[in-house]
C-alpha cells in the first residue's frame, strides 16, 4: 500500500484507469511522473509528476506537448513544495498556463465520526447518470463530460459508488467515491449554486465516509478546492500537499 503522504494521487488513479478501461484511455506509472491520458474528457486528461526532480521534469514536458491534441484539454499536476517551487516558472517559460492549485488531503477513517441526514441521499441507477453528470457541469461550471463516468459505471466495479442528493425530488448534489486497498478516493462533490451553503455537500461526504469506514476502509483521500478546504477540514481532514494544475498554452 502507499505511503500515506502519497495517497491522493494514487487514489485519483485508481479511478482514471477504470475509466480508462471503458473509453480507450491508459494509466501509465514512469520515473519521473504516473500518467493518465485520453483525448477526450477533461476529468481525467492528466499527468501527475511524483517525486521528480527538475532535469526529468524538464524531460517530459516534450512528451507530454506530443500527447496533446489541439483542441483537447490537458492538466499537468505536480505536488508543490519549497524545492520544487521554481517549477512553475519552468512551466511558463515552457508554454504552459497556470491554472489553479488544489489541496491534496487524507482523513483517518477510524477517527471519524458524524450525525448526518441520509433520508435525501442515495446511490443513483444507469438512467439517473445523465442528470448526475449534468450536476457535475453546472456546479462547476466545466464541459459536460457524461462519457467518462458512463465509462466507470460500465465497468460494473463495486468499488466505484455514485452518489447524489435530492430535495423536493430534485438531484442538487453529488459526489464519485472509488475504494481500493482501504482507501476511499472523492471526487466530483458537487452542488448546484442555488442549494449551496446548506449543509448538502457534509452530508454528502459524511454518507460516503461511514460508508467506507463500515466497510473497513482505513483511509479517505480528495483534492479540494480552495472553498472546499475550509469544510474537508472542519470534518478532520489533514492537508497533505499541494497540487498546482497547468494546461498547455493555446497556440496563437
Amino acid at each position: 500500500m502507499a505511503n500515506y503522504k502519497d495517497l491522493p494521487i494514487v487514489t485519483i488513479l485508481d479511478s482514471c484507469e477504470l475509466c480508462a478501461k471503458g473509453c480507450d484511455g491508459f494509466v501509465s506509472k514512469s520515473e519521473s511522473g504516473m500518467e493518465t491520458y485520453k483525448s477526450v474528457g477533461f476529468w481525467y486528461n492528466r499527468y501527475y509528476f511524483h517525486d521528480t526532480c527538475e532535469e526529468e521534469f524538464l524531460k517530459s514536458l516534450d512528451e507530454i506537448k506530443s500527447k496533446v491534441k489541439d483542441g483537447y484539454p490537458f492538466l499537468l499536476c505536480y505536488e508543490r513544495n519549497d524545492e520544487n517551487a521554481f517549477f512553475d516558472k519552468l512551466l511558463v517559460k515552457n508554454g504552459f498556463m497556470l491554472l489553479f492549485t488544489q489541496s491534496g488531503m487524507n482523513i483517518k477513517l477510524e477517527d471519524f465520526n458524524a450525525n448526518y441526514d441520509s433520508s435525501s441521499i442515495k446511490l443513483i441507477t444507469k438512467d439517473e447518470l445523465k442528470s448526475w453528470s449534468e450536476v457535475v457541469a453546472k456546479a462547476f461550471d466545466k464541459p459536460y463530460e457524461d462519457e467518462c463516468f458512463f465509462a466507470m459505471m460500465n465497468a460494473n466495479d463495486d468499488n466505484a459508488k455514485f452518489y447524489a442528493y435530492y430535495e423536493d425530488g430534485k438531484m442538487v448534489g453529488t459526489t464519485l467515491t472509488y475504494l481500493k486497498d482501504g482507501v476511499l478516493g472523492i471526487h466530483e462533490v458537487s452542488v448546484l449554486p442555488e442549494y449551496q451553503r446548506k449543509g448538502i455537500a457534509r452530508n454528502l461526504i459524511a454518507k460516503a465516509l461511514l460508508d467506507a469506514k463500515a466497510s473497513g476502509a482505513k483511509y479517505a483521500s480528495l483534492q479540494a478546492s480552495p472553498t472546499g478546504k475550509l469544510l474537508y477540514e472542519s470534518m478532520g481532514f489533514e492537508l497533505i500537499n499541494e497540487i498546482q494544475n497547468v494546461v498547455l498554452r493555446p497556440k496563437e
